[in-house]
């Protein structure tokens, strides 16, 4: 791991085809030119502690380890003595390539998110942010019908706060209004939705690309 944190962690070669584990704990393997390798890994805490991107490192001996891209490639974890809502988010583009396409320089896209909280019960504010301010957009979010993709309520805002009950499985829309050139850019142009519990701290996430046509 790249972030200290007070864990063990410990990794897995997996089956590329059952995901099964292969290995023993923390292996090291050969991959060959244009191959790949698939991996588990366990996080176990030895103590609490707050909300934090843990950063994963994939190293070769003969290569630079890869680029970390905060969001992309981190694990989003924290620890805590009593059960917090845990919200595991996923997000839906027209496209579904992961990018959010605005029509033109002020033209408005959208993307959707569905979401569960597989934790406890509680008040979560949902609210998308851009990546780097630069990007000029202006962002908006409502919580959907998950039958009609309709929002419960109209105008879209800049967040939206409510009970998320355990297993419960709210969807939403978000989007996206454009003020300016946006070219592909995957890893720099995102656009992150953030649930944040009553205090405060994010409790899931998920993100998109965004680019104008």
């Amino acid at each position: 791991m790249g972030t200290d944190i007070p864990a063990i962690f410990t990794s897995y070669l997996t089956d590329r085809n059952t995901n099964g584990t292969i290995s023993g704990p923390n292996p090291t393997t050969s991959i060959a030119a244009n191959d790949y390798s698939t991996w588990a890994f366990k996080i176990v805490p030895t103590e609490s502690f707050e909300t934090v991107d843990v950063e994963l490192i994939y190293d070769c001996l003969n290569s630079e380890p890869a680029a970390v891209f905060v969001g992309i490639n981190t694990l989003l974890l924290s620890a805590s003595q009593s059960q917090p809502a845990d919200v595991v988010a996923l997000s839906a583009t027209v496209l579904n390539d992961g990018i959010v396409h605005i029509p033109g320089r002020a033209g408005t896209g959208f993307f959707a998110v569905a979401s569960i909280n597989v934790g406890a019960s509680d008040s979560l504010t949902v609210t998308p942010r851009v990546s780097k301010q630069n990007l000029g957009l202006e962002l908006s979010v409502c919580e959907t019908n998950p039958a009609t993709a309709a929002c419960l309520e109209w105008p879209p805002a800049a967040s939206v706060t409510t009970v998320i009950d355990s297993n419960a499985t709210p969807t939403y829309s978000i989007f996206v209004k454009g003020n300016g050139d946006i070219p592909l850019d995957p890893a720099g142009s995102r656009i992150y939705v953030d649930f944040a519990d009553s205090g405060g701290a994010v409790r899931g996430s998920t993100s998109v690309a965004v680019m104008t046509d």
